[in-house]
């Protein structure tokens, strides 16, 4: 059997800090014995069954348990049970999930029927030297960091509480839509395995920029973050995105910035110099559920189904 390294967002105990009970898993078995599984969140938005990442959950695919074979043999396994998984999740109009940039499940979901689309976070592989990437940034970011680097202190702490208290003072309580119990559980679960930490840009007096990272084996990731819109300090959150890489770098491990929610933030992330990496996107929809979901798009909103 093949043994693996795993990223963070795959693994039970991560899936079950963010879903609690509503998580779901379907799974393949050969004479007996689990070879594939995958793990997913169940809602029902607008009479619309949708099938998707729980909360904070950056990429998921299937967790496979394959016996060693040669390549082709591999691949004909892979595209074998990921086809299985697919006809065991229950009925549905949209199934949809990120897969990490290293899962080798992407052409199983094409053969099985899914949508295959590409979208992007930013990575810095490990053992890169940061001074490449010192000098490679737009030298916009370096004057950034220079500047917060002589006005702030960056500190650890033990819990993702600095975060949650910005949140709501940048947006209130009411307009907010993060799951801070889920956050809080999320956090809590990897912080055990010594897998978490937060950081906080503060000049003495307040806080100017909050960054909540995780990380797994291989990657650590720029799992949230927020920062204070009238902070006097500019260049709070970039001081942050390098502090990480630092620890990264000080962890043997590769730095992800964990992917992006805006254009804004796409060209923010992109001015750092890191690679634009492929999340790609699996969709299968109902003829209800693709309809839904290009009708909302057409609207000029993001789809929620």
């Amino acid at each position: 059997m093949i043994s693996v390294s795993r990223p963070l967002f795959y693994e039970d105990w991560w899936l079950q800090a963010s879903a609690g009970d509503g998580l779901e898993r379907v799974v393949v078995e050969w004479d007996g014995r689990e070879v594939a599984s995958l793990s997913f969140l169940r809602r029902k938005t607008l009479g619309l069954v949708q099938l998707r990442l729980p909360p904070y959950t950056r990429t998921l695919g299937p967790r496979l348990a394959l016996p060693e074979s040669k390549p082709a043999a591999r691949l004909r396994n892979v595209c074998h049970v990921v086809g299985e998984l697919i006809e065991r999740l229950p009925t549905h109009d949209r199934f949809h999930l990120f897969l990490d940039p290293a899962d080798p499940c992407g052409f199983a979901f094409a053969m099985a029927g899914c949508a295959i689309e590409e979208e992007f976070t930013f990575r810095l592989a490990a053992g890169e030297p940061l001074d490449g990437v010192w000098h490679g940034m737009d030298p916009k970011i370096r004057n950034l960091i220079r500047t917060a680097e002589k006005r702030l202190k960056v500190s650890h702490a033990r819990d993702c509480e600095p975060f949650i208290r910005m949140s709501i003072e940048e947006h209130g309580a009411s307009r907010n839509r993060h799951h801070f119990d889920a956050m809080r559980r999320m956090f809590a679960a990897a912080l055990a395995r010594g897998q978490a930490t937060t950081l906080v840009a503060d000049d003495g007096a307040k806080a100017a920029a909050v960054a909540v990272l995780v990380w797994d084996a291989e990657m650590l990731y720029y799992w949230q973050s927020t920062r204070k819109a009238e902070a006097g300090t500019p260049g709070a959150n970039s001081l942050l995105v390098w502090e990480s890489m630092k620890l990264a770098k000080e962890k043997g491990l590769g730095f992800d910035i964990d992917g992006y929610h805006s254009l804004q933030s796409a060209l923010f992330a992109a001015k750092f110099g890191l690679q634009p990496v492929v999340r790609p996107s699996v969709s299968h929809m109902s003829m209800k559920g693709f309809a839904a979901y290009h009708a909302t798009a057409r609207m000029g909103r993001k789809p929620r189904i």
